[in-house]
Formats: structure tokens, sequence, C-alpha cells
């Protein structure tokens, strides 16, 4: 017990001072050889590319990713950093084939989610070995301390970001520290930390998928109609749509729902 207690006390603490917190081991080999051959089966089915659209709220599509955001290793975690009452806000994916130019410019999450409240965390879990390699997640320890840093949009085909936010007055790059994980382990990062991930020069896919926890108090600033899943706790705010859970892949009811949350989104998400 005693041992827990302190190793709890480390993740809070070098969260709060860092940001960030990697490696937390939650999945095994057979877990994620299932997750796995659930993205192959969804990818060869022709219906949607999920490294596009489908990158925004995934788990409303597919029912082992609702069951992943419902983990309740990672919400053990996430409650550390959020307290009891969680919400899942957002969900997907960011794949970068082998040896392709895909990179993600460096950006904060702040800048653009239009939340009311910087008390939001990504849990990124790994479904490949995400190395510098392969381009894996890379942040600047103590950055989302700092105000919010000037952006602009610069557009690049290969760049995974919806419109390609980039900062322009990135300081201390050079402390840039990269977030190196196997597959099935997970890394948290604050919704303000400035972070960024290189091309993946790799011969195996880099494979990620991210989850956007938030507490019930935060609310969507920008006016549009927004939504959340609630998987831990109660929500007494009741500031979003409540979500509908996928029975079959590709749910119909559930994507319909999906679709009509991502057009509203994507006003303030792809607003330029």
């Amino acid at each position: 017990m005693v041992k827990k207690h302190l190793s709890t006390n480390k993740i809070i603490k070098f969260y709060q001072e860092n940001g960030y917190y990697f490696p937390l081991n939650v999945f095994n080999d057979d877990e994620i050889d299932y997750f796995l051959s659930q993205l192959t089966l969804i990818e060869s089915s022709g219906s949607e590319k999920i490294n596009s659209e489908l990158r925004f709220k995934s788990h409303l599509v597919f029912p082992f990713l609702s069951d992943i955001v419902r983990n309740s290793k990672i919400l053990d975690i996430v409650e550390l950093i959020l307290g009891p009452n969680i919400l899942v806000w957002g969900s997907g994916f960011f794949i970068k084939e082998p040896q392709s130019d895909s990179f993600v410019s460096w950006h904060q999450d702040s800048n653009y989610w239009g939340l009311s409240h910087n008390n939001v965390t990504t849990a990124w879990i790994a479904f490949s070995s995400s190395n510098t390699k392969s381009g894996c997640m890379k942040v600047i320890p103590g950055s989302h301390e700092s105000e919010i840093m000037g952006h602009a949009d610069k557009p690049h085909k290969n760049n995974l970001l919806s419109r390609g936010q980039s900062i322009t007055n990135l300081k201390n790059e050079h402390l840039a520290k990269d977030l190196i994980l196997e597959r099935g382990q997970v890394s948290l990062h604050h919704v303000g930390i400035a972070h960024a991930s290189e091309p993946n020069f790799s011969s195996e896919r880099r494979i990620g998928f991210a989850i956007r926890y938030i507490p019930p108090y935060i609310k969507q600033t920008t006016g549009n109609i927004d939504s959340a899943t609630l998987v831990r706790g109660t929500d007494e705010y009741n500031h979003f749509l409540v979500e509908p859970i996928p029975s079959t892949n590709f749910d119909h009811k559930a994507n319909l729902f999906r679709i009509n949350i991502w057009d509203n989104a994507k006003k303030f998400l792809m607003k330029k």
C-alpha cells in the first residue's frame, strides 16, 4: 500500500510539473494483437478511411475502441489527474505508414479545442512501438504552464493536424523530450503542452490511439454543439450531449450522431 501511494504521488507530481507522464504499462501482447486485428478488419472493409474522418470520436463507431476508452487501468491513472468524474471528449488514430513523410507540427491543443478549462489530458496508446525512428511524440517539458503561444495555420499534405496548426514563437525546442513507448504502453500529456512528432523512417507502421479526457465541469466555449461520454463517476453539469454506444463496427445510429457532431466541430477545429 505504501509503495502504491508513493508511486501515485510520483505520477501526480511529475505530471503537474512537466505536463506529461510516461510510460504506463496498460495492455499486454494478446490485447494489442486483438486491437490490431480489429483495426485490420476495419481498414480492409473499404467502408471508410480510419486515418481521415474517423480520427474524430472513433469510439462512437467501433465497439473495441468504446471498450478501450473505458479501460479501468487507464481511468485509474486519469483519475489521479482529473478527479473521480471523467468524460471522454474525443478519440482518434494517429497512423504513420512505414517510410512515410507524415508528421505533426509543434502545437498546443488548448489553442483550438475551445474548452473552458485546461484540466484536460490525453492518453496516447501505442498499438505499435513508438520511438525516434518511427516518429514518436515529443514534448517540451513545462510548456503547459506558459500562456498559449502564437499559432498560425500552415497546411501541408503530410501534416496529420487538421489545418496545419503550428507554433510561431516556439521556445526551448532544444529541451524536447521523446515519449518513447513500446506497444501496449500509454503516455499522458496536458492539453497545454507543446508537442510534435517527426516522420516515420522505420519499416513498420507507427500506430497510436489518442483519447481526450475531461472533467464534467468543462464546457465548449465556441457556441457549437458538442458531445462527450461519461466513463467514470457522475456528471452533474450536462454541458455535453450524451453519446451513443456502438454495438457493431460502423454502427449506423452512432455514426450518424458522430457525423452531426463532426459537422459542428469543423466550425472551430477546421477554422481558418
